[in-house]
């Protein structure tokens, strides 16, 4: 199993600047997980608080006794690169960089610093400046999103804005999400990759894509799985 593709057997999440603050990215990610009804481990980081929503709350990335198979960063772009080697010292799988401050303020170095400290232990990263990644089915919902309704259509793409009002429209005629994954500056994981993974996710029947741009190479390569999968579930772009 490919580190990317772990990420719908998540089994513990690790929020890096989750917060008790009311309104605050950090604690909304932590509410809806919460209300997501996600059964594995949620681990709140934050060295300024012992708990948060009842939960025991960690110093850093390092001091988690147990396995984290994801991480959840809602902190300020200049922290994210020190959250980055914490989290591939740690052994995880993934990060979600939910942080703005990146490519889309001017600051591309940063983008590509964090890329390159992932890479060195072959941690994946979506994002940055997303709005995190939903599993329903499991009750993931690692975004400040509304939680949504599971079912059978996974939604990919850039914005995260757009993604969730797809959902909503979906929700009022009966239809729920199987997958949500907003990859905001896209600095790694691309939707190619996600569809790959979801041809053999069972729950969901139907990817929608919402594509603004594609990297130098990318058209190729959807078109290619796109090709793949069609023939098992109905892509629409």
């Amino acid at each position: 199993m490919s580190m990317l593709s772990s990420i719908l057997k998540t089994e513990s999440i690790a929020v890096v600047g989750a917060t008790p603050k009311e309104g605050k990215i950090g604690r909304l990610v932590v509410e809806n997980l919460l209300r997501a009804g996600f059964k594995g481990k949620i681990y709140p980081v934050n060295p300024r608080y012992n708990e948060i929503l009842g939960l025991k709350t960690y110093p850093s990335l390092r001091d988690i006794p147990g396995k984290v198979d994801l991480v959840v960063v809602a902190v300020p772009a200049e922290a994210v690169p020190s959250v980055v080697d914490d989290a591939v010292d740690k052994g995880v799988n993934a990060i979600v960089v939910l942080s703005a401050g990146f490519s889309e303020a001017g600051r591309k170095d940063l983008e590509e610093e964090i890329l390159r400290r992932a890479r060195r232990g072959g941690v994946r990263i979506i994002g940055p400046n997303c709005a995190g990644i939903s599993i329903p089915g499991i009750g993931l919902h690692a975004s400040f999103e509304e939680v949504f309704s599971p079912g059978s259509v996974a939604l990919l793409g850039q914005s995260g804005a757009y993604l969730t009002a797809l959902a909503e429209i979906l929700s009022r005629r009966g239809v729920g999400v199987s997958f949500y994954a907003s990859l905001g500056n896209r600095v790694d994981v691309g939707e190619e990759e996600l569809m790959s993974i979801l041809l053999e996710h069972d729950e969901t029947k139907v990817i929608a894509l919402y594509i603004e741009g594609l990297r130098e190479g990318q058209g190729s390569k959807l078109l290619k799985i796109g090709s793949k999968i069609t023939s098992y579930k109905p892509v629409i772009v």
